[in-house]
């Protein structure tokens, strides 16, 4: 399940990723195809077709750190294809993603794009993996079996959201 903060302004946490560094694990970029015909991602040399089965989101007011937060039981599912529509638009993504430790049941998953101009600063900026980094989206990935009222859920999820004010 996916849980997002609500009416969070993404433009704020730009200033705050150095601060979850300590928490960093891993990051991948893909290619997003989106089009008349669906969304359509290329993962490492994969082409898929993403298909989504919406659920309805509850809205969990003062949640956590006063916090209001949405739940997105939305299943997406991956079914890999050999074309793409004529017509698409074209977005290249990178996530990052952080866990206060290698064995929780939650991550913050921060998803954006690089200005153009950063696979030519690559090598000046190698250290700053944010550098002209714009974020489009983030949220929490929760496992599916985890209560989320749990004291110790929260208290996880506390430490990231500490971050954000």
């Amino acid at each position: 399940m996916k849980l997002y903060v609500d009416g969070y302004n993404t433009s704020n946490l730009t200033s705050k990723l150095m601060s979850l560094d300590k928490y960093f694990v891993n990051k991948h970029s893909q290619t997003e195809f989106y089009s008349d015909e669906g969304l359509f991602i290329i993962n490492d040399v994969h082409l898929y077709k993403l298909s989504v089965k919406d659920e309805t989101i509850i809205k969990i007011v003062n949640f956590c750190n006063n916090y209001t937060v949405l739940i997105d039981n939305s299943i997406i599912t991956k079914t890999e294809t050999n074309q793409i529509p004529i017509k698409f638009e074209l977005l290249h993504t990178t996530f990052f993603y952080y866990k206060t430790s290698s064995a929780s049941n939650i991550q913050l998953v921060i998803n954006g794009k690089y200005t153009p101009t950063q696979i030519m600063d690559a090598n000046i900026n190698a250290k700053d993996k944010y550098h002209k980094f714009t974020i489009i989206d983030f949220y929490f990935e929760v496992a599916n079996n985890i209560d989320i009222h749990n004291s110790l859920f929260k208290e996880e999820l506390s430490v990231f959201l500490s971050v954000f004010n």
